[in-house]
């Protein structure tokens, strides 16, 4: 809407100059031309005169072009107090005409100054006349003094306001070409108004999308900020949660350190009874092997020991022999080929194992050293 506008005054601005244009078309009397020069003071640096740009006025149908001549410092043969200021006429003919010079006061237009010029002929490109407007008992040459001065108005910001107003005619055009124009500054005329009336309907319809937008946007807004407090919210439940768990696997990985110190102490005894189940297995291996020696020893002697082998009974005996041959019992005057006999097993093992078994016949002993050693070791 805001884009619309400028462009909608603008097209009323153009209709208007074009009624104008074609109203002044259709007039026939003459008119004054203003020109209206700013001079910059400052260019006056290094040089003693400036010209304006060229501007024209129409003497019936001929065009006339027109330049301002300014001295700011003036010439020693004129009046102080009369402006340095000159009109000039750029075309090789005479022309004869009124005009009137001015100097425009920019801080109070009523006290703006002029000198009218009546019935002078300029004969040729060159011929320039004046001079400007003039202050009695006041300088008009040589700033900063006199119209100078920065509080007298004529001069702000370092410019002064030159000007002239001169008659002319309008510019001559052929009637066919004249109603040719103004049909089409009617037409133009026309179409600018549809146009307006056509921006008009599309600035209220983009008027009203507008006011729909705005109200959609603020129904997302309000969206945005339930969504927002929603997120919030949830960001906190997770961050607790987070916490808690970080706070439950900080116990957890306690917990199995402490798991896991068992499990080594477990391994350790289950290893050390491993060990021990193998030496108590070695160990009765080797005492079936002893066993079975031992019984190979004994069917020996009980084939030494025959009856056909005893001695004669004698009044020591009063039973059968007994069955423990430790506990028999010979007189001096009877030997025998038996002999008591020490039988001695030496073995290499593993670190555990018995190295050394030793058997002992006559004397009803076997002594197993490892064996009594290890029965002073608690298994648990």
């Amino acid at each position: 809407m805001n884009s619309t506008q400028p462009l909608i005054v603008l097209m009323l601005w153009c209709l208007a100059v074009l009624t104008a244009n074609a109203l002044e078309l259709k007039a026939s009397d003459s008119k004054a031309l203003t020109y209206i020069w700013d001079v910059n003071l400052d260019e006056f640096n290094g040089t003693n005169n400036l010209l304006s740009p060229r501007f024209t006025t129409w003497n019936g149908t001929v065009e006339e072009p027109w330049q301002l001549w300014f001295n700011l410092h003036g010439a020693s043969y004129l009046n102080k107090e009369c402006l340095d200021l000159y009109l000039v006429h750029r075309k090789s003919h005479h022309v004869k005409i009124d005009f009137t010079l001015l100097l425009f006061n920019q801080k109070d237009e009523k006290d703006s100054a002029s000198h009218h010029w009546q019935g002078v002929t300029f004969k040729d490109s060159s011929t320039g006349h004046g001079t400007g407007p003039c202050f009695k008992g006041d300088l008009a040459v040589g700033p900063p003094k006199g119209i100078y001065a920065p509080g007298r108005g004529y001069v702000v910001d370092g410019k002064i306001k030159l000007g002239v107003r001169i008659p002319t005619d309008p510019i001559p055009i052929k009637p066919t070409i004249e109603l040719l124009q103004l049909r089409r500054l009617e037409d133009d005329k026309k179409s600018l108004t549809l146009q307006v009336s056509n921006l008009t309907s599309q600035v209220e319809a983009k008027s009203n999308k507008i006011d729909d937008l705005e109200k959609t946007v603020s129904e997302q807004k309000k969206q945005i900020s339930a969504s927002e407090d929603l997120l919030q919210r949830s960001t906190n439940e997770l961050r607790e949660q987070l916490r808690r768990l970080e706070a439950d696997t900080k116990s957890l990985s306690l917990h199995v350190n402490d798991l896991n110190k068992e499990v080594d102490v477990k391994l350790s005894r289950i290893n050390y009874l491993e060990r021990t189940v193998f030496q108590r297995e070695w160990q009765i291996s080797q005492y079936q092997d002893l066993l079975q020696r031992v019984g190979m020893c004994w069917s020996s002697l009980n084939v030494q020991l025959r009856p056909n082998h005893l001695p004669p009974r004698g009044p020591m005996y009063e039973s059968e022999p007994p069955s423990d041959l430790n506990a028999v019992e010979f007189s001096s005057n009877h030997t025998t080929d038996f002999q008591p006999f020490e039988a001695t097993t030496s073995m290499k093992s593993e670190e555990g194992t018995p190295s050394d078994l030793k058997v002992e016949f006559g004397s009803n002993h076997i002594a197993d050293q490892h064996n009594i050693e290890e029965g002073r070791t608690s298994v648990f």
